[in-house]
């Protein structure tokens, strides 16, 4: 299991709880909990929503984090 840090950091950086973050992208709060603890995939298009929501970029958010667990 991989954890998406950068989900978990930017969101907190940004000043969302889970549970904010869900409503405004119309998930649960456990969903975003699944994603950001890797026991979820993520469609492209949520992927985008969140990035949208949290001002970057889909791969900042998902790809480092997914490429570090390559290595």
């Amino acid at each position: 299991m991989r954890t998406l840090s950068n989900l978990i950091r930017i969101r907190k950086e940004k000043g969302y709880t889970q549970k904010e973050l869900a409503n405004i992208i119309g998930v649960s709060k456990q969903y975003i909990w699944d994603i950001e603890n890797g026991r979820r995939e993520i469609s492209y298009k949520l992927a985008f929503m969140i990035s949208e929501v949290l001002e970057t970029k889909p791969d900042v958010l998902f790809f480092e984090d997914y490429k570090k667990s390559l290595k």
